[in-house]
C-alpha cells in the first residue's frame, strides 16, 4: 500500500491521523506487510499483503455469507495478526486470513486453468488426499472441516506460502480457483472467474463510464476483486487516485496483487465510519452490495461527507423488496426513493441499463418519476449528485467499456482446435447450473457457437487491434481485463 495513501487516512474511531509504524516487507507498491498506527487513539491496524485491515483489536475477519449476512466461520483477531507481524510472521498472518469460504457446493465445476508454475507444487494444496485416493476430492474437503483446528489450520498455511512464492507468476484465476475452488469448494470461483461480460457486469458499466469521464480521485465501496476498479483505473490518461473498501479480505488481496496494483484498497465494513477526510472523493461507486447493508442511512451521510461538493455517487443493483426472491435489506423503490431523497437523483431498472448498453448507450441520467415498470424491477441503480448538469441523456459509447483492458478470448467460451485447420471452434457454456439461473440474460446478447480465424489469434497474441477484434468485442466474445486476469 502506498505510504503516501496511508498518510492521508484517518482513525474510523477517532479519526486521529494514520501512519506508518514498522514495515516487516515492502514491495514496488509500498508497505506490502507492516503495522500502521494512529497517533491520536494509538491503535495499531495490520498491513497483510499489501491490504490494510481496519477495525478493533478484538475484531474478527470472518467468511461471511452474503444472502443471509451470517458468518459462515469465523476468522482471526486484529491483534493477533499485529502480534505476528510484529514478530515479522508474515506467512502465518496472510494464512490466518485464508478461512475457507465455504463448505462444500454441490453446484460447483472445477476450472481447469493452471499455470505451468503452479502445476509443479499442486499436490501441497492437497496434504489432506492421498495420490491414488478414490474419495471424491469435495469429500474430502467436508471431512477435513469436520475436525477443522489443526488440520485446516495446516492448509491454510501451505496454501498461503505457495501463494505467496508463486504470486509473480501465477494470474487471477489461477489464485480464485485454488480458494475458492479446491481450497473450499464455493460457487464463488465461477462468479469471480466469469464476471467479466455478466449481465449484472454491463449494467454496472452503463454507469460507471460517466464516472471514467470524469476527473478526481474515485472510491469503490464494495469492490469485491475489483472488476470494476480495474475499468476506473485502466489506462494512462486516467492516472488517479482509487481506493477500494470491502469487509472480505481475500477479494481484496486479489484485487490488490493481480487485478488493479496501482490502486490501493483497505479491509473494512463499508457501512461504518469512513477513514477518509471530507471532500476526499470526486465519484464513489457501488456495485452488488448496497441491499446487503444494514445501516444504509449512516453508510449514505458517510458517502457524501468524504464527497467532493459537486461530486457524484453511484450506486448500481441493489434489490427491489417488492420482487422476489430476496436478499440481505433490501427495501421498495418507494423507500429507497425516500433514502436519497436530501440529494438530486434519478433511480434507474436494470433492464433499461443492459437494453441501452447493448445499443452502446451510456445510463440515461434525465430525471423522471417512478413508474410501474421501475417498480417490478428486481435490481435498481441510483445516480445522485448536485451537481444539475449531469441529469440529462449521457449519449453514446466511443467504444464499448468491456473491451478496456488487455484483449482475451471470453472464458464463458469452451474452446477446441479443429483438425482441419487451424481455427478455434468456441461453444458458449455455463460453468454450472446456478451461474445459469443467476445469468439466464448472458445468452440473449453472446453467439451460442463460432469460429475464430488464425489472424485473430496472432493479432490477440501480439496485442494489436485490428477490425476483426472489435467486431468480436461487440459481439461479447473478446472481453478486456487485467494484464494478470489469466495466465499468460
Amino acid at each position: 500500500m502506498k505510504i503516501q495513501t496511508i498518510n492521508n487516512l484517518c482513525c474510523p474511531f477517532c479519526s486521529g491521523p494514520l501512519r506508518v509504524k514498522e514495515v516487516t516487507q515492502e514491495n514496488e507498491h509500498g508497505v506490502h506487510f507492516g503495522l500502521v498506527k494512529c497517533r491520536s487513539c494509538q491503535l495499531n491496524y495490520p498491513v497483510v499483503a499489501g491490504i490494510l485491515i481496519l477495525g478493533s483489536p478484538s475484531e474478527q475477519i470472518n467468511v461471511w455469507d452474503e444472502v443471509s449476512d451470517n458468518p459462515i466461520l469465523n476468522g482471526v483477531e486484529l491483534r493477533k495478526l499485529c502480534d505476528l507481524l510484529s514478530e515479522k510472521r508474515n506467512v502465518e498472518a496472510f494464512s490466518l486470513l485464508l478461512t475457507p469460504a465455504g463448505r462444500g457446493n454441490l453446484l460447483f465445476r472445477p476450472i481447469h486453468q493452471t499455470s505451468t508454475a503452479m502445476a509443479q507444487d499442486v499436490e501441497i494444496l492437497r496434504p489432506c488426499r492421498e495420490k491414488k485416493s478414490r474419495v471424491p476430492l469435495r469429500i474430502q474437503w467436508i471431512l477435513n472441516r469436520l475436525s477443522c483446528g489443526r488440520l485446516q489450520q495446516s492448509c491454510q498455511y501451505q496454501l498461503a506460502d505457495f501463494i505467496l512464492r508463486h504470486a509473480k507468476d501465477l494470474a487471477a484465476t489461477d489464485v480464485i480457483r485454488l480458494f475458492y475452488g479446491d481450497f473450499s469448494c464455493s460457487e464463488m470461483a465461477n462468479y469471480f472467474t466469469f464476471r467479466f461480460g455478466q449481465p449484472r457486469h454491463l449494467a454496472a458499466l452503463a454507469i460507471a463510464s460517466i464516472i471514467k469521464e470524469r476527473s478526481g480521485p474515485v472510491l469503490d465501496l464494495a469492490c469485491g476483486m475489483g472488476h470494476l476498479t480495474h475499468y476506473f483505473a485502466w489506462g494512462e490518461e486516467y492516472q488517479r487516485q482509487v481506493v477500494g473498501v470491502d469487509r472480505d479480505y481475500f477479494r481484496l488481496y486479489v484485487a490488490k496483487n493481480f487485478m488493479v496494483p496501482e490502486a490501493d484498497f483497505i479491509c473494512q465494513w463499508v457501512d461504518r465510519p469512513l477513514p477518509f477526510p471530507s471532500l476526499s472523493f470526486d465519484s464513489i461507486f457501488c456495485s452488488d452490495a448496497f441491499h446487503y447493508f444494514l445501516n444504509k442511512a449512516g453508510s449514505l451521510r458517510e458517502m457524501k461527507r468524504v464527497l467532493a461538493s459537486n461530486g457524484l455517487i453511484a450506486i448500481t443493483r441493489f434489490g427491489n423488496l417488492e420482487q422476489t426472491p430476496n436478499e440481505g435489506y433490501e427495501l421498495t423503490a418507494e423507500d429507497y426513493d425516500r433514502l436519497f431523497g436530501d440529494m438530486k437523483h434519478i433511480l434507474l431498472g436494470e433492464d433499461e441499463l443492459i437494453e441501452g448498453y447493448l445499443k452502446k448507450r451510456k445510463a440515461n441520467l434525465e430525471l423522471r418519476e417512478i413508474s410501474k415498470e421501475l417498480r417490478e424491477q428486481k435490481w435498481l441503480s441510483v445516480v445522485m449528485s448536485n451537481e444539475d448538469n449531469l441529469f440529462c441523456n449521457q449519449g453514446c459509447f466511443s467504444e464499448y467499456p468491456h473491451g478496456m483492458g488487455h484483449l482475451i478470448k471470453n472464458p464463458i467460451y469452451s474452446s477446441k482446435q479443429k483438425a482441419s485447420s487451424n481455427r478455434l471452434n468456441l461453444k458458449f457454456e455455463f460453468p454450472s447450473e446456478h451461474y445459469a439461473f443467476e445469468d439466464q440474460k448472458y445468452q440473449s446478447y453472446t453467439l451460442n457457437k463460432l469460429d475464430i480465424s488464425p489472424e485473430v489469434l496472432s493479432s490477440l497474441n501480439s496485442g494489436m487491434r485490428i477490425n476483426d477484434l472489435q467486431d468480436l468485442v461487440e459481439k461479447f466474445v473478446l472481453i478486456g481485463v487485467p494484464k494478470k486476469f489469466i495466465p499468460t
